[in-house]
């Protein structure tokens, strides 16, 4: 199925996402070039390295399941999930352990 963005301005970008080897699907994101176009392009260059902690200068995203008060102003939105809602679901429920942390990694496995 050919999902297009909401702009034409817009890309639309994909995760494919695991749950240890399990393949949980295939996520389609538009990003608002249309009104970050700078932070829209940093992401579409960058996604293959997101990463946090020493030395990474703490590069990484947020995809939110509810409304998250705390980030504003300090986080800037920058897409929305266009395709692939189930996915974000199952990630929702994957089994969990000790602080509510996935027994397995959740991964993007291939993205672009």
């Amino acid at each position: 199925m050919v999902v297009l963005a909401s702009n034409p301005k817009n890309s639309v970008v994909f995760f494919d996402v695991t749950n240890g080897r399990q393949e949980l699907g295939h996520m389609k994101l538009e990003l608002f070039a249309d009104l970050v176009p700078k932070r829209t392009e940093n992401f579409r260059w960058c996604s293959h390295w997101l990463q946090s902690g020493p030395s990474t200068n703490s590069y990484q995203f947020f995809i939110t399941c509810s409304k998250c008060d705390w980030l504003n102003g300090i986080h800037v939105v920058f897409s929305k999930i266009i395709d692939g809602l189930l996915i974000m679901r199952k990630i929702e429920n994957v089994s969990t352990g000790l602080n509510n942390k996935p027994k397995l990694l959740v991964v993007i496995a291939q993205c672009g």
